[in-house]
């Protein structure tokens, strides 16, 4: 391997656990905007459209940090493993995952979601940013190789012997 292969396996890892972190975040924001946003007399997260979010955002963020974790243990055990393709798949997944995490928080939050922090603070209101989880969220898709590139580098070692290695 390469020093910038390395780098780039690095940078891939870094990413999911980011957005993992993120994801986390979210979650938060909606569990306690769902418990206490009331419509139609009842707290948001009891309607079927938010509970359904608020599950699949839990159930991905649990895979994203899964499969961070499991290709983290994967150098942990060997510091020279080629890890190019596990590390890509997790970077590609992860970061678009939380972008949908972030875009279904901001959905949740509605119009508060869509103001900044310090809009909120001066209307009274808890300061918190989804509008910034956002911003900040959607360059994981392109750094470090963006999707795009992601799906054709996947797809090539798929192709090739490597996959076999992951159980393809």
């Amino acid at each position: 391997r390469t020093v910038p292969l390395s780098t780039l396996n690095t940078g891939r890892l870094t990413l999911p656990a980011g957005c993992t972190g993120a994801a986390k975040r979210c979650l938060k924001i909606v569990k306690k905007w769902a418990n206490n946003r009331v419509q139609w007399g009842a707290a948001i997260g009891k309607h079927a459209a938010i509970a359904d979010k608020i599950a699949k955002m839990a159930a991905n963020t649990f895979a994203m940090e899964s499969m961070t974790l499991m290709v983290a243990s994967m150098v942990d055990k060997d510091k020279k493993a080629d890890i190019r393709l596990e590390a890509a798949i997790a970077k590609m997944w992860a970061t678009e995952e939380a972008w949908r995490i972030v875009d279904d928080t901001m959905q949740i939050r509605g119009g508060r979601g869509y103001e900044t922090e310090s809009s909120l603070k001066a209307r009274g209101e808890e300061p918190i940013g989804v509008e910034r989880l956002m911003r900040d969220c959607r360059i994981n898709t392109i750094f470090e190789g963006s999707s795009e590139i992601m799906r054709l580098f996947i797809a090539r070692e798929i192709v090739r012997a490597h996959g076999g290695e992951i159980g393809v």
